[in-house]
């Protein structure tokens, strides 16, 4: 109980004392009573003044701690009335107002109140506050006597009486001015940091001791192939093989522990495929405290021009390259094999839906893989061109990105011109690479967008303009140093191909090459037979497309379905003379739905069944034998072998 409350409760006591003694007091001493009771009411207006002190101490010790704890986070407090003048300021208002002009005359704060020395200006601290839901900030350039630049930061509320009514006006205002020096200088620094890494002769960079960058110079951007923004966060394990990047990360452990440079012999590839030998350096940063904190590095090339990647060409090298083929070639295989198995096991739905996504890749990277090895162990020949069928050529390189862009949710459609010829004279290793580079540099230059691969053709005589393209919407920059931009501009030129670009309803990216036709399409669309009926089940749109177009050339009429359950829900409605027929497909697989058109009416039990799959093992042939299938296509199916196929069941009199 604080020393105020017992002086009043003592006089409240003694008080009441004197008044009950003159209230109880008997007989006739009136006398004595009126002093017992002028004695009473003398302590109670005692007491009465002790409680007002009490009160205005308090508020008073409470405005004193309130400016104590403002002026320790730097801000100064003051009150005025409505009119502007000065009520109450603290010792920090003096002290700050004195720093500013020199002096302080009779309490006022000339400099700090500039705001309150008019009417207008009154004024528009009222209308601030009313726009501010209440509060009114602002900051104030004054010189000092001195002649330094002072910048303030004010902050403004009113006041108000016990009726409602505003009373005056609140302030805290803080001296900012060291805050703006500290953050002009930060930007100062960081203009002055940028500047020295972009114009260094080397590549520069600054990363933690997690090989994460956290700032890159522009050289090292251009070699990233990305803008310099995207390269912070990213990690040296982005840009060197991982036994680098973990040896280098095992080094910085040491010149963290006690060392300050480290200097390695790096190689690299750039985004153009370039193959790079680096002399890179780094240099342990510390803070404060002597800890480590940071790397700085510089890169320099040590070769003096560019060696680009080639095939091997001496008996040594290609000897070698010829047995790293074997060593890829063969555990890939057997995960392929392994895949394989795990395919046709008892699997829950959901897990073979998963095991044939992971068959698909594997295929696929298997085609990658292929091609490029046989590229590098010496079975590449730049003069060698083949009759080459621009349709599935397109078409395999397109099926290569779907698995990636199904992971970012995104689809690649296809889309084949009219007039095109069946075959091409090209190479086949440099076009196909073309290609691949082509639809990687679609999906980076529309990242937010599905995208369109197309083919379109123009013939001029004996030569055929081919444009291979890639179009879509929310175009980022075209051709300015993306991933792949130099790796398609290097395979196109080697063909003869010319880049183009062209803006319109949508964006389209892409090359033209002008080659000797081959047989041309009018050679090809007379159909090879009557016009049949047929349903083509096929969950790759990409094959749909391509399949429907060439029987819908050669006359038939087609219905496209993609799972099982759409063939079954087809011919309960339909009739037709032919089924295509793929093995792998959701809700319910080929097997499944030729095992339920055998058993189904007569009208459609009999129909002609013909089965395309990737997946040609003896004892999937068991099965569809078994199932009565008529005729098998290893796919990919091309037009030639699906036109055998319909010429073999017409023959044996089953169309």
């Amino acid at each position: 109980m604080s020393k105020n409350i017992r002086f009043i409760l003592l006089y409240g006591s003694v008080a009441v004392l004197f008044l009950g003694s003159g209230v109880f007091l008997s007989g006739s001493y009136w006398g004595a009573k009126l002093g017992l009771f002028s004695c009473g009411l003398g302590v109670l207006a005692l007491a009465a003044w002790k409680i007002k002190t009490f009160y205005v101490e308090e508020q008073f010790r409470q405005i004193q701690q309130t400016s104590l704890i403002l002026r320790n986070s730097g801000a100064c407090f003051y009150t005025t009335d409505i009119n502007g003048r000065l009520i109450f300021s603290d010792d920090g208002c003096r002290d700050l107002e004195k720093s500013i002009s020199g002096k302080v005359e009779d309490d006022e704060l000339s400099s700090l109140l500039q705001h309150f020395q008019s009417e207008q200006g009154v004024e528009n601290n009222l209308t601030g506050i009313s726009s501010g839901d209440g509060v009114y900030r602002f900051e104030v350039d004054l010189t000092a006597a001195d002649g330094k630049q002072v910048r303030l930061s004010h902050v403004l509320q009113n006041t108000y009486s016990a009726d409602g009514n505003v009373s005056g006006f609140a302030g805290t205002v803080r001296d900012i001015s060291v805050q703006e020096r500290v953050q002009e200088e930060a930007a100062r620094g960081q203009r002055y940091l940028e500047a020295t890494l972009d114009s260094a002769p080397e590549t520069m960079f600054i990363h933690d001791l997690e090989g994460n960058f956290l700032k890159v110079s522009k050289k090292f951007a251009e070699f990233a192939g990305i803008a310099p923004e995207l390269c912070i966060g990213t990690s040296i394990y982005d840009y060197l093989a991982p036994q680098i990047a973990d040896q280098f990360l095992e080094r910085l452990k040491d010149i963290a522990a006690g060392g300050s440079e480290l200097v390695m012999k790096v190689p690299a590839i750039n985004s153009r495929g370039e193959r790079l030998h680096l002399d890179v350096r780094h240099f342990l940063v510390r803070n404060e405290q002597d800890e480590p904190e940071a790397i700085v590095g510089c890169a320099r090339r040590i070769d003096k021009e560019t060696v680009a990647i080639e095939p091997a060409s001496s008996e040594g090298d290609e000897a070698l390259m010829q047995a790293l083929c074997h060593e890829m070639r063969t555990p890939l295989a057997g995960i392929i094999g392994s895949l394989h198995v795990l395919d046709h096991m008892e699997l829950a739905p959901e897990a073979r839906e998963y095991v044939h996504k992971c068959v698909v890749s594997a295929e696929r990277f298997k085609e990658v893989v292929n091609n490029s090895l046989n590229g590098l162990a010496g079975n590449f020949d730049p003069q060698k061109f083949e009759s080459l069928d621009p349709v599935a050529c397109l078409k395999r390189s397109v099926e290569l990105f779907l698995p990636a862009a199904a992971i970012q949710n995104r689809k690649i459609n296809l889309t084949i011109g009219s007039g095109l010829p069946d075959a091409i004279i090209c190479n086949r290793k440099i076009l196909n690479q073309t290609l691949f580079c082509l639809i990687n540099s679609g999906l980076e230059v529309f990242p937010e967008s599905d995208i369109t691969a197309g083919i379109k053709c123009s013939l001029a005589g004996d030569y055929a303009l081919i444009s291979f393209y890639v179009a879509g919407n929310d175009c980022a920059p075209p051709l300015s140093g993306g991933s792949y931009s130099g790796c398609l501009e290097q395979n196109a030129k080697i063909i003869n191909g010319e880049l183009y670009f062209e803006e319109g309803a949508t964006t389209e990216l892409g090359f033209r090459i002008k080659v000797p036709a081959g047989k041309g399409p009018a050679a090809q669309e007379s159909a090879p037979m009557q016009s049949l009926r047929i349903i083509l089940a096929e969950d790759d749109i990409s094959s749909q497309v391509f399949m429907r177009k060439k029987l819908e050339g050669w006359g038939h009429l087609v219905r496209t379905a993609s799972t099982g359950v759409e063939v079954l829900n087809h011919m309960e409605n339909e009739e037709f003379d032919l089924v295509l027929m793929d093995l792998q497909m959701p809700e319910m697989n080929g097997f499944d739905a030729i095992a339920s058109i055998r058993k189904g009416t007569s009208q459609i039990r009999e129909i002609p069944i013909i089965v395309m799959s990737a997946y040609g093992q003896e004892s999937d042939f068991k099965r569809m034998s078994d199932l009565g299938v008529d005729d098998y296509i290893a796919k990919p199916v091309s037009s030639g072998e699906l036109e055998k196929a319909l010429e073999r069941l017409s023959a044996l009199g089953r169309l």
